[in-house]
C-alpha cells in the first residue's frame, strides 16, 4: 500500500472526527478549528462510523484528483 500525503486541513478534520466518535462532545465547538460546517461534520461522522478511516481519506483523494 502506498503512503498518502494529506494536507494539514484534512488531518485536523480526521483527528476531530475521530475524537468526536470515540468520546462524544459538542460538534459545534469541535468543528470550529478545522473550519468544517455542522452538516459536513455529521456526514463525516456517519461515514467514519460505517467505513472507518478509509472514508475520510478516500474523500480527500477524490477531492485532490478533481483539482488537477
Amino acid at each position: 500500500m502506498r503512503k498518502v500525503e494529506v494536507s494539514i486541513k484534512y488531518s485536523e478534520r480526521y483527528e476531530v472526527i475521530k475524537k468526536l466518535v470515540k468520546e462524544g462532545g459538542n460538534k459545534e465547538c469541535a468543528v470550529v478549528k478545522p473550519d468544517c460546517s455542522g452538516w459536513a461534520a455529521n456526514r463525516l461522522i456517519k461515514g467514519y462510523k460505517s467505513e472507518g478511516k478509509l472514508f475520510l481519506f478516500t474523500e480527500t483523494l477524490d477531492a485532490n484528483r478533481h483539482m488537477h
